[in-house]
């Protein structure tokens, strides 16, 4: 597939392997819009404000509002979600 000039979302692009995937399809000429509950620092990305992926509301919004800003959509990458770390303990 071509990134270069193609537009996707990338949703928990904000931290982690999202933020990492957003900066390297921004260096790759890819429009991004990222689909995160707060905002990603750097980059040149679109963020169509706070997109909470479990309501398909907030989530059709994101999608209308990335293809209002870049006319299409060629893919989504979906990365979002909350790791929690705990301790386990044994009996």
């Amino acid at each position: 597939m071509q990134i270069k000039g193609n537009t996707f979302i990338v949703t928990g692009g904000a931290s982690g392997l999202g933020e990492g995937t957003v900066h390297e399809l921004v260096r790759l000429g890819a429009n991004v819009s990222v689909a995160a509950l707060s905002k990603t620092l750097g980059d040149n990305a679109f963020y169509p404000g706070p997109v909470d992926i479990t309501s398909e509301d907030a989530v059709k919004s994101a999608v209308a509002a990335t293809i209002k800003r870049f006319g299409k959509l060629s893919g989504v990458i979906n990365l979002g979600g909350v790791l929690k770390i705990a301790r386990v303990r044994l009996p």
